[in-house]
């Protein structure tokens, strides 16, 4: 027997942010939000061909000031809501996502001896934002990395409808048990700055972000402190400092945020008495004693060549935790075979899995992860967007705005800590902008050796966060 609905969570959060040159205009919005967690309705502009008119072209719309909750900020309310997206369209993201999941997973990982916790969904979301306003050498090289195909209108489109898709209200759960899963996305403008209406349009109907003002130029540590206090909040103090000293400066004119969070009780919590010191065997050979959970847990279980795998729920059925165990001495051999094709097979509902009833024996695991994504996403063919304007091959976002836009620094941050009773998570990712101008079958399974895990949302198979513990006493 296998059960149909099959959901996962993404546990991230993500900012972008990014800057112009000191002598910003008076503000043009054509789309201002208020914050809040994904509002809704009306189509969006086509973003790859909006005119980017000077930023003296507009005098500033009226619009009314509304409490955004953190000292700093003056929120704005929208003239433009959220379109409801096109859920018609979220599975012809599935294989474009997850492809682009897979390389940024290799991305980070190689070369790298440690623990880690990445989301892929965290970082598409960021540069899917930017790619709303890239022109040029910069847009082609985000649609080749994001897969975004020959119609970017109904990309954005899409990208809406699976956020909302993720963002939406659990079930509550039989057991009373917590089930939290939140994401809020705005768009946090230096004040008295000029934005592109085509820009202000997208990101309100597409992806929800109203415009809250802050003041780069006459107090960056201010306006630094501002976002930070907000992602915090929205992250139960998850992510504390997103933004680093360094990353915000008076040449800042914008940053893009999304904030997610999620904390999911087991299904079934492992009992606290039955947790007990065991054996991890690392990579190198040697072993460490780490807190191992141990109980009978119903669950999925699928294997493969060199791979065994197993997803564990979370109440209410909304989500689930799959966890790749590698045969011994496989472990690289798997971890290289992990591409797009393959993570949409994990994501499946399809006879690989069976639902059996699993006695566990699983280490408690925290990890947190400081990633720069700059050095990452040039290997996914991420490049003019770092690069300086002017010049050839130098950076273009002048859907955002008309000066001369690039990305200086691109940083994601995340932790996941999984217990006996419950998995608590957040991720929140930085580009920094600067200008120049079955029946149930019984099996036991020791994960006493290092492993991968991800979660995937079920119902479109897409990949939004993942990872691995090489040795969890770290």
């Amino acid at each position: 027997m296998r059960i149909a609905r099959r959901f996962a969570v993404v546990v991230g959060a993500l900012a972008l942010v990014a800057g112009c040159s000191v002598g910003g205009a008076s503000p043009s919005p054509s789309a201002l939000a208020t914050p809040g967690a994904e509002p809704t309705a009306s189509p969006p502009a086509a973003p790859t061909t909006a005119p980017s008119p000077p930023a003296t072209s507009s005098p500033p719309p009226v619009v009314r000031h509304t409490p955004s909750g953190v000292p700093g900020i003056a929120a704005l309310e929208a003239s433009v809501p959220r379109a409801s997206g096109d859920p018609e369209a979220i599975g012809r993201l599935v294989a474009g996502d997850n492809s682009f999941a897979a390389g940024l997973y290799h991305a980070v990982a190689d070369g790298a001896n440690r623990n880690l916790v990445v989301s892929p969904y965290s970082a598409m979301a960021a540069l899917a934002m930017a790619f709303g306003g890239a022109r040029g050498t910069t847009a082609a090289e985000l649609a080749a990395a994001l897969r975004v195909g020959d119609d970017p209108e109904a990309w954005h489109a899409a990208r809406n409808a699976l956020a909302q898709q993720v963002a939406a209200s659990p079930e509550p759960t039989d057991t009373g048990d917590p089930f939290m899963l939140e994401s809020t996305n705005a768009l946090f403008g230096q004040a008295g700055y000029a934005f592109e209406p085509a820009f202000l349009d997208l990101l309100a109907t597409d992806y929800g972000a109203p415009l809250m003002t802050v003041d780069y130029a006459a107090d960056p540590d201010r306006a630094r402190a501002a976002i930070n206090a907000w992602v915090a909040a929205r992250t139960r103090g998850r992510i504390p400092e997103l933004l680093a000293a360094e990353t915000v400066t008076p040449l800042t004119r914008f940053g893009l945020v999304n904030a997610v969070y999620f904390k999911g009780s087991w299904a079934q919590h492992f009992a606290t008495t039955k947790t007990r010191p065991a054996a991890f065997h690392r990579l190198d050979g040697s072993s460490a004693n780490v807190p191992t959970m141990h109980g009978q847990i119903p669950g999925d279980y699928a294997h493969g060549d060199g791979w065994q795998a197993i997803r564990l729920w979370y109440a209410g059925g909304r989500a689930v935790m799959t966890i790749v165990i590698p045969d011994d001495g496989r472990f690289a051999e798997v971890e290289r075979a992990l591409d797009g094709p393959f993570l949409s097979r994990l994501a499946s509902d399809g006879s690989d899995w069976e639902f059996d009833r699993l006695t566990l024996a699983l280490p408690r695991w925290s990890a947190a992860t400081s990633v720069d994504l700059k050095s990452a996403l040039p290997q996914l063919g991420v490049r003019a967007l770092f690069k300086a304007p002017p010049g050839p091959g130098s950076a273009d976002l002048g859907g955002i705005a008309s000066d001369n836009l690039f990305v200086a620094a691109a940083i994601q941050k995340a932790t996941i800590t999984v217990d006996e009773n419950e998995t608590e998570a957040a991720a929140a990712t930085a580009l920094m902008g600067g200008t120049t101008g079955g029946g149930p079958v019984e099996r036991t399974l020791t994960v006493d050796r290092p492993f991968l895990y991800l979660v995937t949302d079920q119902a479109s198979g897409t990949a939004l966060f993942m990872g691995r513990v090489l040795d969890p006493s770290r």
